[in-house]
């Protein structure tokens, strides 16, 4: 199957267009007409909206290279190949991701925008957007995995054995995600920020449990890896959970007072068996006597 990837698309002399440039642009028009057309049906303004999709995209780029260079500081020879992505290619997907979440924040908050409607609307475009790039990252031989022998394995560009493809997993996952989701919000009767919840926690998720499936001698710090896959799942719950607008008083005391009312019950329970071992002892030594 590795001649289905084609790193360059196609070349000019001397000029080199590759594929995965061409699926990034591909990704992010996509991701950012989805924004642009689902915003523009909420009436929300044209030109704000894609101001604040080109806002998350540095946002994410930013802090997503900031983490990447605090966690694999030995790659750089010195700060300058901070801004030198040719050089020291890298981003970290936690970092991106709360990179693009904050800007969004600072952005939405500024224009009073009800946070939960524009997040729902942002994940859409990121799922699609996500889905359209990792097909690009697979199809220039990229994104492998641990050796198959499954019928999945896939044989990469200058790999002879056959590899799990993350990079399509998550493609394929990415876009069936985008259309459930897309389902659900065209009905309009779901809470707002409940979109973005579930799909950040089910990224999370999805990422974390591809981790066992990936090379990990390819990671610079697996652990790591996976706490950071793990928080988003984490983070994806915690959103959920704040545009539910319960409260945690609430809450809390409902926990306690079900805490309460187990023990209470398993206090009868203990009441009970020890009158029901009391009857018996009772009876056996009438029976004795009688005997």
């Amino acid at each position: 199957m590795g001649v289905f990837m084609q790193p360059i698309f196609f070349q000019l002399g001397s000029v080199k267009i590759y594929t995965l440039s061409i699926f990034l642009s591909l990704a992010f028009l996509s991701a950012t007409l989805v924004v642009w057309r689902e915003g523009r049906r909420r009436n929300f303004e044209e030109e704000k909206i894609l101001d604040l999709v080109v806002l998350m995209v540095l946002g994410g780029i930013v802090l997503g290279r900031i983490v990447f260079f605090l966690l694999n500081r030995s790659l750089f020879s010195s700060v300058l190949d901070f801004f030198l992505f040719w050089k020291v290619a890298g981003v970290s997907f936690f970092g991106g991701v709360c990179g693009a979440i904050l800007a969004a924040m600072a952005y939405i908050r500024h224009h009073h925008w009800p946070m939960g409607l524009i997040f729902d609307i942002l994940m859409l475009g990121i799922l699609l957007g996500l889905g359209i790039y990792r097909i690009g990252f697979f199809s220039s031989g990229n994104g492998f995995g641990t050796v198959t022998n499954s019928i999945l394995g896939v044989i990469f560009l200058g790999i002879p054995e056959k590899r799990h493809p993350i990079s399509l997993y998550e493609a394929v996952f990415f876009l069936f995600a985008f259309i459930v989701l897309y389902v659900f919000w065209r009905k309009k009767t779901i809470q707002k920020g409940t979109i973005f919840s579930l799909g950040l926690a089910t990224v999370g998720v999805l990422k974390s449990l591809l981790y066992f499936l990936e090379d990990i001698t390819l990671m610079k710090n697996p652990n790591l890896t996976l706490i950071s896959r793990l928080s988003i799942m984490v983070l994806g719950s915690l959103f959920l959970y704040y545009f539910s607008e319960r409260k945690i008083k609430l809450d809390f005391g409902l926990i306690v007072r079900l805490k309460q009312k187990f023990s209470n019950l398993l206090l009868k329970k203990g009441k009970s068996r020890d009158g029901e071992d009391k009857n018996r002892s009772s009876q056996n030594y009438s029976a004795t006597q009688k005997s």
